[in-house]
């Protein structure tokens, strides 16, 4: 049996090898088979970006939200803003993921309890949450381009990408 070439009426430089090997399968099934195989290099897996939680461990909710995203096999990046607080412009990027306005990233109570200057201004609330993380909405939890505020902590499976049970 010969091998399969460009010479033969089968194959052209629009056919790739599994054209080929699909028009040619009766003539030529094992030299096609052994082509196709020798022309797979990469396997292309789809992946999931990296997961991001914006963490307070004292919290209930933010505990149970990182368990649930364990629980689906997904290990996040943890960041414990209130030892490493967000700066201003990762605050920005957080507020466009979630899709709201800064004053709904806001712990009110904790807020109040602080007793910062009331303000409308969003500059002026980003701000105050870059210096006072503790009145920043937890958990937050960022997948890709989008994010979502772990409460419930369901509301996080949204972003991720993980098969239905």
């Amino acid at each position: 049996m010969r091998p399969v070439t460009s010479a033969d009426s089968s194959f052209n430089k629009r056919n790739s090898v599994s054209n080929l090997c699909v028009a040619s399968l009766r003539k030529y099934k094992p030299i096609c088979l052994s082509l196709f195989f020798a022309s797979v290099r990469f396997i292309i897996i789809p992946c999931m970006p990296d997961v991001t939680i914006y963490h307070n461990p004292r919290c209930t909710k933010s505990r149970q939200t990182l368990a649930l995203l364990e629980s689906h096999g997904i290990q996040p990046k943890v960041v414990e803003y209130l030892k490493t607080p967000p700066d201003e412009q990762t605050l920005r990027d957080l507020i466009k993921k979630l899709g709201i306005e800064p004053q709904d990233l806001l712990r009110q109570k904790e807020y109040r309890k602080l007793q910062l200057p009331e303000t409308d201004d969003p500059d002026e609330l980003i701000s105050q949450m870059a210096a006072n993380p503790q009145i920043i909405e937890r958990p937050l939890v960022v997948c890709g381009r989008r994010a979502r505020i772990g409460r419930p902590p369901e509301n996080v499976l949204e972003i991720v990408d993980v098969a239905s049970s």
